[in-house]
């Protein structure tokens, strides 16, 4: 009997929502304030594991921070890996908001070290419930300013502004998040993440900065430059909105034939 892994992260454009949504620090049995459908479904889905659970299916449901770094199936529409991008290509950070928002933060390379132990986990669940564990690192909790101000000092020359109303330009339109008003991010939080270093150890070695310096390396090996970083595939809505202008999409996100 091997668990059933669910990966039911809190990343950042995902930030397109988090389950919690509020600002204290929070731990796997805080209550909970989706702030989109989007958190909100997956909640109902760890609702509906955990009526199923048994002796005989145990699921565990891996809550990520916002992971950031170089992958396969690259996204820079999550915070660090966006700013990054940023900077190295057009040596200017521009920030949506006023920078004041939380958000936790995990480094690629810690998640899948997450995800292998969790599908090694053997013992069993107690009382026959899903196992729901933060993954990431208590001291990656940080402000995006201060995210923006980490990427500057790896990247020197590099200069943070903000995109006000006033700036909405064109080539601001890829980066504009529409949750954010006058300036303000609602979707801040900062979470714990001992439970998961009690159960598996510890695991993720990755600070921001560290992994920051790793995303650097592996994009210069690359050749990163403007065209692929402003590349409509790797920002997830804006690739589904250009699919269904081009009516290749339905509203139902399915294809059409």
């Amino acid at each position: 009997n091997h668990p059933f892994i669910v990966i039911s992260q809190n990343q950042e454009v995902e930030v397109l929502g988090t389950v919690f949504g509020i600002t204290n620090y929070l731990d796997e049995n805080s209550n909970t304030n989706p702030q989109t459908g989007y958190s909100l479904n997956k909640l109902q889905i760890e609702q509906d594991l955990n009526s199923i659970a048994s002796e005989n299916f145990f699921p565990i449901c891996l809550r990520f921070a916002t992971i950031f770094g170089v992958y396969s199936r690259m996204r820079f529409d999550v915070v660090i890996n966006m700013l990054t991008g940023m900077a190295l290509t057009e040596k200017k950070i521009k920030l949506n908001s006023d920078g004041q928002a939380w958000r936790p933060n995990l480094y690629i390379e810690d998640a899948c070290k997450a995800i292998e132990h969790a599908i090694n986990y053997e013992k069993r669940i107690d009382d026959n419930k899903i196992l729901i564990l933060n993954v990431g690192r208590d001291d990656n909790n940080i402000k995006i300013i201060d995210i923006a101000q980490i990427i500057k000092k790896l990247l020197p020359g590099t200069s943070v502004q903000f995109i006000s109303k006033t700036n909405q330009d064109s080539s601001n339109q890829l980066f504009l998040d529409r949750k954010i008003k006058e300036g303000k991010d609602s979707r801040t939080y900062k979470v714990l993440f001992n439970n998961f270093e009690k159960k598996f150890g510890k695991i993720c070695f990755y600070n921001i900065e560290q992994g920051v310096e790793k995303m650097i390396e592996d994009l210069t090996k690359i050749n990163f430059e403007k065209n692929i970083f402003r590349n409509k595939k790797f920002y997830r809505l804006q690739y589904l909105e250009n699919l269904y202008d081009k009516k290749l999409i339905n509203e139902n996100l399915k294809w059409i034939n």
